[in-house]
């Protein structure tokens, strides 16, 4: 953060600190300093350590996922294909297939994944929503920036010999 100090009147955000104050290990489990070099090798094996912890419960939820799938593949398929006395005898809920003992039931774990799925898609959307959003933030920002600094060149090249334009003694 050495670098944003030297910007006047900027001072970071309180995501920023929390994340600069995070502890940081590298490849060797190492602790290792809270300065912002990311031209460093030793800076880059702390932000893979870190990015690797996501990755790992990315792939921890996805086989708790596909865990459930399997089971559900597995205990459903046998509910069809074994004939039509036991379909009549679901419709009344007394063979206790399932969770919930009825086969067109809604469950307490099957009513938990729909959500879950629901809360999945909610914030594909608000991340895809937040990366347009930053997106056009730093396109305005940049043409506006492209803007002053051609007024600037221009009032440069317009009051170049002039001294009306230096400060006062």
């Amino acid at each position: 953060m050495a670098a944003m100090a030297t910007v006047p009147s900027y001072t970071p955000s309180l995501w920023v600190r929390m994340c600069h104050a995070l502890p940081r290990l590298d490849l060797t489990m190492q602790m290792k300093d809270n300065i912002f070099v990311p031209d460093s090798w030793e800076y880059q094996q702390t932000l893979l350590v870190l990015s690797s912890l996501s990755a790992i419960a990315l792939v921890i939820s996805l086989l708790v996922v596909l865990s459930f799938l399997i089971h559900y593949c597995c205990c459903h398929r046998g509910d069809r294909s074994e004939g039509s006395e036991e379909e009549e005898e679901d419709e009344d809920g007394s063979t206790g297939h399932g969770y919930s003992g009825k086969k067109g039931g809604a469950s307490a774990v099957s009513r938990g994944w729909r959500w879950l799925r629901v809360a999945i898609g909610i914030g594909f959307y608000g991340n895809s929503e937040a990366n347009d959003g930053m997106y056009q933030l730093t396109s305005s920002l940049l043409t506006a920036n492209y803007t002053l600094a051609s007024i600037d060149l221009l009032l440069q090249t317009q009051f170049l010999g002039c001294s009306c334009l230096s400060p006062a003694p």
